[in-house]
């Protein structure tokens, strides 16, 4: 755009017609109907990873005592159907190392404390 290039405010008409503007469009129509998961798998399983923690750590404050199929089974059903089961085997395996990981320090606070 002739007007970029010169360091000048392009007029709107300008903006529109910029093809940049154009592809933009485009790919923002093409983007906006995929969830996070297919958009940036990673990403998502990063935040999928650290919401289970912290619904871990919370339901464990609330019921400590809750059977550990319980702790996994709710902590599930508060997440969507559509992880991929490789995603659900890391799910399940954080969930279960951040409840010892929460009940270890309960025992060593006691422990300390006695």
């Amino acid at each position: 755009m002739k007007n970029i290039e010169e360091n000048k405010v392009p007029t709107i008409e300008e903006a529109l017609n910029d093809p940049a503007h154009a592809r933009f469009h485009e790919v923002l129509r093409h983007v906006q109907n995929k969830p996070l998961s297919e958009l940036m798998p990673k990403k998502h399983e990063l935040v999928l990873m650290d919401l289970v923690e912290i619904k871990t750590k919370k339901l464990y404050q609330d019921t400590p005592n809750l059977p550990m199929k319980k702790v996994v089974t709710t902590i599930f059903e508060s997440l969507t159907d559509d992880i991929p089961a490789p995603l659900m085997l890391k799910l399940t395996q954080k969930i279960l190392d951040v409840w010892e990981s929460c009940s270890l320090t309960i025992q060593k606070n006691k422990a300390v404390a006695a």
